[in-house]
């Protein structure tokens, strides 16, 4: 997971000034879901405060998945046409291909 930030999250006060400590909170949160490290940031946050935020802030949470659905383009040589095709799932199927 991959969690990007602006300044407005880290240099968040509580009443008695000191900063909102970002690495350490979720460092101590439990493994979970981006929406759900989002509002857990965001309710810890409002709880360091002690209430609004002062200043604009913005909490990003990208998780990288494994899909089989993606397909690469794939080169395919036309000899008739003398050039190459890009084709989003692979070859050409038989019917397709110039003879």
């Amino acid at each position: 997971m991959l969690l990007l930030y602006t300044d407005g999250v880290i240099e968040a006060r509580s009443p008695t000034g000191a900063f909102y400590p970002l690495a350490e909170r979720v460092a101590s949160f439990p493994a979970s879901a981006p929406d759900a490290l989002l509002h857990r940031i965001h309710r810890d946050l409002l709880a360091h405060t002690g209430g609004p935020l002062d200043d604009d802030a913005a909490l990003l949470v990208i998780e990288r998945t494994h899909s089989h659905h993606l397909h690469r383009p794939h080169a395919v040589a036309h000899p008739h046409h003398g050039h190459r095709q890009l084709h989003p799932s692979g070859p050409l199927p038989p019917t397709d291909r110039c003879r």
